[in-house]
Formats: structure tokens, sequence, C-alpha cells
């Protein structure tokens, strides 16, 4: 077999993004990028959150392998055009062109829909002319008519293929050092249901694992500060998440970990509201640090209208049960449903700081390819906007019945301002410091590296720029050090980051542009929403 240079990319959104502050890529090339290499080819993968590509290697490459999320298709299909343009094959997955590969196949020549690892090795042999591309389950195609092909769907990895995949290679991303964070995915699939999700459109409900003991071979051979359990919900099941915590803590492999969870994770019995204390005290004796939790709402109709299977009482049960272990949260919340009103949102903050969630992002609920939401809304003509960069969580794309989709919008950058708010920074900041103040004044002292780095996180924090401020401390002590320090402040420094986040988001010329063209809608349509206080 001739040896192929292979370029890889995952293009960049194109508004800023929730994963900016750690650089974090998704998993999918590297995993194919490490199979390929494997096999002998030239291989790099450009993930552009990370770093630029490089055009040189790209237009130069046998094969572009091109990968992106619905936000990022735009410049997923732009890459394509240029590429093809010149001369280059590509092929592109992902979840957006797994569910819309015939709009995929106007830009690139070939596209594997669903779990692309299989797939992509033997595309290779039919790149290779060794073999027919009608034999090759997942594979999307034009044949020399023009005419679509769609091959037979292949069948998803089982628990025994999932387990005997390479882990993914990180170094083959250029720019790797950039990573923030090492993100470890344990799982594939899920076994719910919610009406807004892909997950289980692109990866079924069967959940695939990897063996405790292997998950906690590759932290401790790279020995990361921070592990970012990708798995969509890491606690299913739950019996193996805590596996894996028990092998950290037994081989004393205990970066700070942050995971996503659901919030009825913290229970040994659901149905009695019984807590699963021994979970909890795995989750902090291995050194948790923040739990994201998809809440989605408090509004006990839209729970129900996502399918979410989850009430009121479960998600504050979670929020006092992690709290009282002094574990951070990270609150996930979709607005936006049918039965949302412009004061569901408003509640919605009033809740997340009431009940001192840390962290929070209020996701504008998009309807994306695949899922049965955006098939209801497609065929109601409900869907308002066909710019899929615009498709990132960030902004109305869609007329609900509870409000304009201008109000959607509106009422969120509102909501999000309001908990992010400059005041409340503040006011975190001196709480915080001064509680720890007499512990920071000696650290100088232990930490000689610090007397730099602690006055170049002093000017980052005065400028509000609490991550900034986090990574020149961490760089400057040792690794104890900074797990204690992170236990103390790093909520701050998220919520210092959530404030510039805000306000880069709303600097954006697109951010506001599309705020006017909302309003341009209603005011088209004389659009109004609910009374206050009419949840649903």
């Amino acid at each position: 077999m001739q040896p192929l240079k292979i370029r890889l990319i995952e293009p960049k959104p194109a508004s800023f993004h929730v994963y900016d502050l750690t650089n974090l890529p998704r998993l999918g090339l590297p995993l194919i990028g490490t199979i390929l290499r494997e096999q002998g080819h030239d291989v790099k993968v450009y993930c552009e959150i990370v770093a630029p590509a490089d055009e040189k290697e790209l237009f130069s490459a046998d094969l572009v392998g091109i990968s992106s999320l619905t936000s990022t298709v735009p410049a997923a299909y732009e890459w394509a055009d240029r590429l093809r343009a010149a001369g280059v094959p590509t092929i592109m997955g992902g979840p957006h062109v797994t569910f819309m590969s015939d709009e995929a196949l106007d830009h690139t020549d070939w596209v594997a829909v669903g779990e692309g690892h299989d797939t992509m090795v033997e595309f290779i042999d039919v790149f290779q002319g060794r073999r027919d591309p009608g034999s090759v389950t997942g594979l999307a195609w034009r044949d020399s008519s023009g005419m679509i092909r769609h091959n037979p769907p292949r069948k998803a990895a089982n628990h025994e293929e999932f387990n005997a995949l390479p882990w993914p290679d990180l170094s083959l991303i250029e720019g790797h050092d950039q990573i923030g964070v090492m993100p470890v995915m344990t799982t594939w699939g899920c076994p719910y249901d919610c009406d807004f999700c892909s997950v289980i459109q692109m990866f079924g409900r069967k959940v695939r694992e990897r063996d405790p003991v292997e998950v906690v071979d590759l932290i401790e051979a790279h020995s990361p500060n921070r592990v970012f359990f990708y798995d969509d919900i890491f606690f299913s099941p739950k019996e193996r998440g805590k596996a894996i915590l028990r092998e950290m803590i037994r081989r004393d492999v205990r970066p700070s970990w942050l995971c996503q969870m659901r919030a009825d994770a913290v229970y040994t019995s659901k149905k009695n509201r019984t807590i699963d204390y021994e979970l909890l005290e795995l989750m902090r004796e291995s050194n948790a640090f923040v739990a994201c939790i998809g809440f989605e709402s408090i509004n006990p109709s839209t729970l129900e209208s996502y399918n979410k299977k989850i009430d009121l009482g479960h998600i504050t049960d979670a929020i006092a049960a992690l709290h009282k272990y002094k574990i951070g949260i990270h609150g996930m919340f979709v607005v936006g449903a049918d039965q949302d009103s412009p004061e569901t949102i408003r509640e919605t903050v009033a809740f997340a700081k009431e009940h001192k969630i840390e962290t929070i992002q209020l996701m504008v609920i998009t309807p994306l390819p695949g899922t049965p939401y955006y098939n209801r809304l497609k065929s109601e003509g409900r869907i308002i906007c066909d710019d899929w960069s615009l498709y990132d969580g960030h902004y109305a794309v869609v007329a609900p019945e509870g409000m304009s989709p201008y109000q959607l919008q509106k009422e969120t950058i509102k909501a999000m301002a309001s908990f992010y708010s400059r005041d409340d920074l503040k006011s975190m900041i001196r709480r915080r410091v001064g509680k720890n103040l007499p512990y920071l004044a000696s650290l100088p002292f232990r930490e000689p590296r610090l007397w730099g780095g602690g006055i170049k996180a002093l000017v980052h924090l005065a400028r509000l720029r609490g991550n900034e401020a986090l990574l020149a401390v961490e760089r400057a002590v040792s690794r104890d050090t900074w797990y204690n320090i992170e236990r103390r402040l790093g909520v701050l420094g998220l919520r210092a980051y959530g404030r510039q986040q805000v306000e880069r988001w709303q600097l954006q010329a697109r951010a506001s542009e599309h705020l006017a063209r909302l309003e341009a809608f209603a005011a088209e349509r004389g659009l109004v929403a609910r009374p206050a206080g009419a949840t649903g």
C-alpha cells in the first residue's frame, strides 16, 4: 500500500465558543488520524480552535478529511470548495454532514456517515483503487454520472470494537501544547432521548464503554493537570464511572477533572430521592473540580417537552449534594421552548443566583439536523434562518410560541449579562480573595517563582481576566499548590472568563446584525410575548 499524505481539519466556529477557554478539540479527527498513521500514512490534524491550519500542507495533500458541527459547516464547505478547485480530493464527516449528506456532496467528493473510523479505513482502499465505493458501508458519494449514492449505513461499533480502538493521539494536532485540558472520551452513545439532541442519531442509544483501568492508564501516562471527561454522560453507566474514580484514587492519579453528568446521577434511588453519598465521596476524593450538568430548564412543562425525565426537585437536590461536597457546578440550560416566555429566562437566572451555581450557559434552543426537534419545526415552517454558522446555541433561529425570536435573543443576552455582571464579579473577587488572603500571602515564601507569576496574575485579575490570572499562577507553582489554589479560586477564574465571553460576544458585528434582523422580523409579523409570568 502506497503511503498517503493525509491532512485532517476541523474548522473553528465563526463566533466565540464555550470551549474557547481550554482550546478543547473534538476527538473524531485525532482518532481517525491515529488509526491512519498506524497504517503507515503521513497524517497531521489541524483543529483551528487550537492553531491555524497550514494552507501549504492542505493544498499539497493527497487527501484532506474535513469534520464539522452544524455551526462550523459553512467554514468546512469553504475549505472543501477551495481544495476541490485546486484539485485536492476531500472527504467530510461529522454530525451535520451525516444528516445532510446530499448538501455536503455539493462541496466534497465523499461523505463518511455516522461513526467514521472504520469507514475511513475502508475508504482509503477505494481512494487507492483497490475497492469499489459501493462496497463501503456508511459512505455517500457521486457516481460517474453525477448521481448521489447512499451506501447502506454502517453498523455502530460494539463494546469490544470500541474498547479496542486506540486512544486518540493528541500530538497529531498542530499546536497541541496549547490545549488547556486533556480531553478523554470513555463512552460512546446515550441511553436517553432529549428532543433537541443529535447524540442518539449519531452514536445510538447503546452505551459502549472503555475499560476503567485503561482509562486511568491513559491519564497516568500523560500526567495532565486537568482532565475533561468528554462523555455526553460520564456516569452512564454509573458503576463504570465509579470504577474509574476508584482506580484513580487507588493509584493516586488525581488531576483536577470535569465531566458532563445528569442531575439524577446523585441518587441511589431516583424514586425515593436517596442521595448517593458514595458517588459524591469518590468525586471529591478523586479531585473533581466542576460537574457540568444539563439541567436544561426550571420550567416543568419545558422539561417534559424536552423528554428530559427530571424535575425541579432533582435539580435542586443535585445542586445541594454537589455543593455539600465542595464540587463546583456549571449549569447548562436551554431556553426558547414553546413553553417558555421571557419571564422563564429571567427566572432561570434568578434560580441560578439563588442556588449559587458557580457558572452557567444559557443556550438558545437550536434545531440541529437529525434531531426530532429539527424535523418537527421544519415541517411546521418555524425555522427562520438558514445560516448554519448561527446554529451554535447563541442565536435564535426558530420562532417559538411563547415569544418572538427577537425577545428570545434579547432576553438571553440580558440574562447572561446579568449572571456574569461586572459588579457581581467584583464582589466575588473581594469575597474569595479576602477569605483566602492569609493563604495567598504565604504562597510566595513557599513558591519563590510566584513572585513573578503573582504580579502577572494580579494585573490580569485587575482587568477581570480570570483565566489569564490563573494560568500565570499555574505556571509558577508546584502541582499540589496549584490544586489547592484551584479549589479556592478556580471558580473565580471561570466566572471572570464567562464575563469576558459575554462582553466579546456582544461586541461582534454578526451578533448585533442578527439581533437587528430578528427585531425587523418581529415588527413585520407583529409578534409579541406572552404576559409576564406565563411560563407554561
